[in-house]
Parts: C-alpha cells; sequence; structure tokens
C-alpha cells in the first residue's frame, strides 16, 4: 500500500471501518510511537479521502499507552472498537478485551469486556465482528495442540460460552494466529505455519459446515498470489471486496497490502463416473482462483469389510456404473495392490484407498491425493454391512 500507510517500520493488524473509510492498524518499532522505536505498540489509522487516496497515518493518542496497543474489531455504525485489554490494572489483563466509544467525535477509556481469558504463556490474540456477540481467540490453553490454536466464544444473553476449541482440522501441532471471521459468521481466515504452505506462516481459509461452530471444511491455502516463503498474515476483507493483510515478502518487517476478493458458488457437478460430487466456492484473490471445498466428508457408510479390525475410515477415489471397468492409467499414480472396490446396493462399484484410525488422518491423505490429481476423491466413513 502507500507510503502514508507503510513505513520502514512494521505494519500489522489492518481493520477497516464499517463505512470504508477509516483503515486501523498497528505500528511496531517506530520512533513515533508512544515508548519509540524500542517500545511498544501503537494504534495508528489512516482516512481516505474523496478521490480515494489514503491520507497519512496518524497515531490514535487517545487509546494508546506505554504498553501494547492494538485493535481487535469495529463495532456497527464505526461506533465502537475493541482494543487489546492494556488500560487496567495488570493483574487483571486476562480480561483480555475492552471496548471503547466514541462520543463527540473523542474515543472514551476503554472499559473491560467482562470475559475472562486463560492461557500458557503471553501471547494472545483476539478478533471481534462487529455485530460483537461472537469472539475468536488465538492463544495457548491447557488442550492446545502445540503453539496458538484457535478457540470460539459466543455469547448468550448476558453470557459468554466457551471457550471452543476449533479441534484439529484448523489446529496443527504449530501455530494458528490472527483470525478473522466475515460477516456471514461462516468464512474465517486465518494464518498458521502447521498447514502446507510456501514458507513461513500463510493465510488460510475454512468454512463453518453446520450451526454448532465444531465443524468446518479443509482449510485452504490462499495460494502464491497472497502467500510467500516470508510471514504472511491478518487478512481482513469486506463485502466490496475490498481486503487487506501484512506480509514481509518485501522487507525486513511486515507491511501492508490490499487486494480484491469476492465469491462465486457454482453447483454441484455430477459427471458419468464419480456419483459423489463435491460442491465448491471459487474464492477469487486478483487474478487467482482457489478452489474450497464445501463438503469434504460423506457421511453415508461404505458397504464393504470383510475383517473385523478395519480402520474406521477411508478414502474414495472413484464410483462407476456397475459391469464397467475404469482405465488402467487412471491408477497409475497409486499402489495399486492397496486399492479396494465395493459394490454398492445403488449398482454403482466404488474404488477406495487407505485406512486411517482418525478423520484428521483421513483428510491429509485425501488432500495428498488430490495434489496428485485425484481431485474428486473424498473421506468415506466405514460401516460393516450388519449395521447398514
Amino acid at each position: 500500500m502507500e507510503s502514508t500507510i507503510n513505513s520502514t517500520s512494521e505494519e500489522v493488524s489492518p481493520l477497516l471501518s464499517r463505512d470504508g473509510n477509516t483503515l486501523y492498524f498497528v505500528r511496531t518499532f517506530y520512533e513515533g510511537n508512544i515508548g519509540g522505536e524500542l517500545g511498544a505498540q501503537d494504534i495508528w489509522y489512516s482516512q481516505r479521502d474523496q478521490s480515494g487516496v489514503w491520507d497519512t497515518a496518524v497515531s490514535l493518542n487517545q487509546l494508546n499507552n506505554q504498553y501494547n496497543n492494538i485493535i481487535l474489531g469495529v463495532g456497527n455504525n464505526d461506533s465502537s472498537i475493541y482494543v487489546q485489554n492494556t488500560y487496567s490494572n495488570p493483574l487483571r489483563w486476562d480480561y483480555g478485551i475492552s471496548v471503547s466509544e466514541k462520543k463527540n467525535g473523542k474515543w472514551q477509556p476503554p472499559l473491560e469486556l467482562n470475559l475472562k481469558f486463560k492461557r500458557i504463556g503471553s501471547f494472545q490474540g483476539y478478533f471481534v465482528p462487529s455485530n460483537k456477540d461472537v469472539i475468536i481467540e488465538s492463544s495457548n490453553k491447557n488442550d492446545s495442540y502445540g503453539n496458538e490454536d484457535l478457540y470460539i466464544y459466543r455469547l448468550e444473553g448476558n453470557k459468554w460460552l466457551g471457550p471452543i476449541h476449533l479441534d484439529t482440522i484448523i489446529n496443527t501441532p504449530e501455530g494458528e494466529i490472527s483470525p478473522f471471521l466475515c460477516d456471514d459468521y461462516e468464512t474465517l481466515f486465518f494464518s498458521s505455519d502447521g498447514h502446507d504452505g510456501y514458507g513461513s506462516f500463510d493465510l488460510f481459509m475454512t468454512k463453518r459446515l453446520d450451526s454448532t461452530w465444531l465443524n468446518w471444511s479443509v482449510p485452504v491455502n490462499l495460494g502464491p498470489v497472497i502467500n510467500s516463503t516470508a510471514f504472511d498474515a491478518y487478512f481482513s476483507t469486506y463485502p466490496s471486496g475490498e481486503s487487506f493483510y501484512v506480509s514481509s515478502k518485501k522487507e525486513k518487517y511486515a507491511d501492508i497490502y490490499s487486494t480484491t476478493l469476492s465469491y462465486e458458488e457454482i453447483p454441484i457437478v455430477t459427471d458419468t463416473i464419480v456419483e459423489d460430487s463435491t460442491a465448491y466456492d471459487t474464492l477469487i484473490v486478483d487474478t487467482l482462483l482457489v478452489e474450497i471445498p464445501i463438503d469434504t466428508i460423506k457421511t453415508e457408510p461404505v458397504e464393504v469389510v470383510e475383517k473385523e479390525d478395519r480402520l474406521p475410515f477411508t478414502i474414495q477415489i472413484l464410483a462407476m456404473p456397475r459391469g464397467k471397468k475404469p482405465n488402467k492409467i487412471f491408477f497409475d499414480h497409486l499402489d495399486i495392490s492397496h486399492v479396494e472396490k465395493s459394490e454398492g446396493k445403488d449398482h454403482l462399484d466404488r474404488y477406495y484407498i487407505g485406512e486411517f484410525q482418525t478423520l484428521v488422518e483421513a483428510l491429509r491423505g485425501m488432500d495428498t491425493l488430490r495434489k496428485v490429481g485425484y481431485s474428486d476423491s473424498f473421506v468415506r466413513k466405514v460401516e460393516k454391512y450388519s449395521t447398514l
């Protein structure tokens, strides 16, 4: 972005106001911060003029102090913003979020949100959507798989419920940070160095599959237009398609980049060979198309299993009408001795490969198969004939 926003120091956490005319972000290692170049982080902002140009960023002095000051969300009507709580007594910083209201054009002293966060270690990150009834936390807790994991909190009435651990579809033994939940409350962006990527932390997208907040699609890498071999994080996007993210791909410190993102939902396509097709969203980032599987596991049982100790998940790679045989070249990238076939009651022959103890292991196997060309492969749960 313009030099009116990026500097020779580090800029992270870009969040756009609801009216689209103010970009808030966080600066680090900057001599203009309250604590100077070696001090803590400060919140800065830039306003867009009538011609669409971003003005020179200025410090949000009303909300900056000698501690780390970080913006976490912007409320509806731009009348409130959420910030990391470094405004009360440090003994109360486990109440990790504060909210500041704007009155008569001035931001008021932030007040604690009545929610205490328990964590291990010193790192924590949060995102608060504009409706203010969900919080996404990135931190290390007793049930985390490694470094920072993502957690959800939901407001029901006057009570916060959570944390809801997002489990192994999203969380890995490495780190998951910088969550951003879209206005649809289904699409989640985050950064991770635990999923397959191009280098350091990469940006990913996942979609919520039901109302429980427990089931999510397999995260999809946003691709090389966005991600690099360096640090890529803090993606945010808005209904207009305007989007921002942070990367250190060109400089020692991270800068803010802008891009355009949109979605096109395309219908389920059934071809003549594979019965179970997958619904996709097409994510368009500038000129890059990223196909995102919405349904990566089928709940219908597999009608196969002779041995008693068969593991509960497998991967279907092909389905064909009874009596038709697949071309042998279809299996060129597989060990044919590990491919199994079942005859379904619907007169389809299904071909499977692999046995997996957990859904996570099976999904990873599916990802590997898709990368070598088996794009229609998906995970199925195995049940014996006697249970059908």
